[in-house]
């Protein structure tokens, strides 16, 4: 009787199942002493290799030392970048004529003019920020001389620039494998960049000793994901978290603009005040 009360409500629709398995590579069974019980344990011959040969203590070592040295990558980043900005001087020509066409592009109420006046601005910005990413360039070349005299980077003619801006592209030393290099000289004497550690070239030791920490990444490759997020400093291309753009595009108008106001509140000032002086001063 129940199954005929039943047999309506059932295969009425599908229904799909996953299931779930988990492959446990067991294989050869060795003794291991366990380090900080000293129990004598079986476990795989693989996992022995492993712990013995300190892979996970390595790897959790390399991965905090990861997020101390990205503070030095960026604190060489911010060094550099101020010291190209305060030394850093545009072409006056290019400065005039973006003034002039930004003053006239605000003032002019035309929309045919405005137009015109808008693709002179912007091909004004573009080489503005193409200027300033030249100074990078420059002011990184001085770097490489430094570094070469130092002995850091070989004494080799194909290694010229410290960063340069190409296109939709940013290289040069600042981003290649020669980096750990520089950081090390550059914070050999910071505390920070100290760290105790128990391995030497992937080898374990018996005695901890006091290392640099960018000895323990064996190349650059492992900061290549960060590096390229800073790249993004030095492009010239109009990307919005690129020092020429925000110098350029974003901070410079406002500076124009707030310079318009100044000026027309000076001026109406002078006239509305120049009456006043006179009948003051009037004999």
């Amino acid at each position: 009787m129940s199954k005929l009360v039943f047999e309506n409500f059932t295969n009425l629709y599908s229904l799909s199942k996953t299931l779930r398995f988990e492959l446990k590579p067991v294989g050869k069974l060795v003794n291991y002493a366990d380090k900080k019980t000293g129990e004598i344990i079986q476990i795989p011959m693989t996992k022995k290799m492993l712990l013995e040969n300190g892979v996970f203590e390595k790897d959790e070592l390399v991965a905090k030392n990861y997020q101390e040295a990205k503070k030095w990558f960026d604190k060489l980043h911010q060094e550099f970048i101020d010291d190209t900005l305060s030394e850093m001087k545009l072409n006056e020509q290019l400065l005039k004529e973006y003034y002039n066409a930004y003053v006239n592009f605000k003032n002019n109420k035309d929309k045919k003019k405005r137009e015109v006046l808008k693709k002179i601005v912007n091909n004004l910005t573009k080489l503005l920020r193409k200027e300033i990413a030249l100074c990078f360039k420059s002011n990184g070349e001085k770097r490489v001389v430094f570094y070469k005299q130092k002995g850091i980077l070989k004494n080799d003619d194909k290694i010229k620039t410290f960063v340069e801006s190409k296109k939709d592209k940013v290289g040069g030393i600042l981003f290649g494998k020669e980096i750990l290099d520089i950081l090390r000289f550059e914070n050999k004497n910071e505390k920070g960049c100290q760290i105790v550690s128990k391995y030497i070239k992937d080898k374990i030791i018996n005695e901890s000793i006091e290392k640099n920490i960018f000895d323990t990444f064996h190349g650059s490759t492992y900061f290549k994901n960060f590096q390229q997020s800073r790249q993004n400093f030095y492009k010239d291309d109009g990307t919005s978290t690129a020092i020429p753009t925000r110098i350029i595009d974003d901070n410079f108008p406002k500076f124009l603009d707030n310079k318009i106001i100044f000026e027309k509140n000076t001026l109406e000032n002078m006239i509305n005040y120049l009456p006043i002086k006179k009948k003051k001063f009037s004999l």
